[in-house]
């Protein structure tokens, strides 16, 4: 089983090549890549591969020093070595799950150590990044991964519009509302509720309406979302 990891893991760090176009500055010029590594010299030459993309770049020689930076809700991505003194890179993972980190994180490694490799993996890096590979590969991998940043970040800023809308609601139209999402009929509603009909339907009207929703399944998939999105935060 943990061969198998290890070969789709790699897979996945194979034949990656962004063409110029896709490396596109008007994207990712709010975006920031974070370099953790002990090795000054190889900190160095990653961040100036990096700037010679244009990319916005931030440097720590230690992942305590990256720690009392942080700001988890960054947009971007971080190349953490997997071997570093005190805290190493699978440890500073962990501390980033715990403090909810939205980047990805690749993980830099001299060689594909399969234990540590796996428990990267099961720590949700977002690929592997041998020491040895050509910039090429390098480049590609950070912009895949800064794609991948923006993506949470868009899904973010919708989660948070969503609570914003559902705030607005008054308490007997969030009622309303999550009846109509767990696919209760206006019927149903009003004997639950013990209200009528039209109520029922006058409140939904207005539920429609301060959620910008042109229909009831659009209402029910962005609540789904929502909710699926909410209690993954809470995990």
């Amino acid at each position: 089983m943990i061969m198998e990891l290890m070969t789709d893991f790699l897979k996945q760090n194979q034949d990656v090549d962004l063409s110029r176009d896709e490396r596109n500055s008007d994207l990712t010029h709010n975006q920031t890549v974070f370099i953790i590594d002990d090795d000054d010299d190889l900190r160095k030459s990653l961040a100036f591969m990096m700037e010679s993309f244009h990319l916005k770049v931030k440097a720590y020689s230690s992942a305590t020093a990256f720690l009392d930076d942080l700001d988890p809700h960054a947009d971007g991505c971080a190349i953490v070595d997997i071997r570093m003194p005190g805290m190493d890179g699978i440890e500073l993972q962990e501390q980033l799950i715990k403090r909810h980190a939205m980047f990805p994180v690749l993980i830099l490694t001299a060689n594909a150590e399969v234990p540590r490799v796996v428990e990267a993996m099961q720590n949700g890096a977002h690929h592997l990044l041998l020491k040895s590979a050509k910039e090429d590969e390098i480049v590609d991998r950070v912009f895949k991964a800064l794609e991948y940043s923006r993506k949470l970040q868009k899904k973010n800023l919708d989660i948070i519009q969503t609570r914003k809308l559902i705030a607005s609601l008054s308490r007997r139209e969030s009622q309303v509302m999550n009846y109509v999402v767990d696919g209760s009929f206006n019927r149903e509603i009003a004997e639950i509720l013990s209200i009528t009909v039209k109520t029922v339907e006058a409140h939904r009207a207005k539920v429609m309406k301060k959620m910008g929703s042109s229909n009831v399944a659009e209402l029910v998939h962005e609540i789904i979302e929502f909710r699926r999105s909410d209690s993954q935060e809470e995990s």
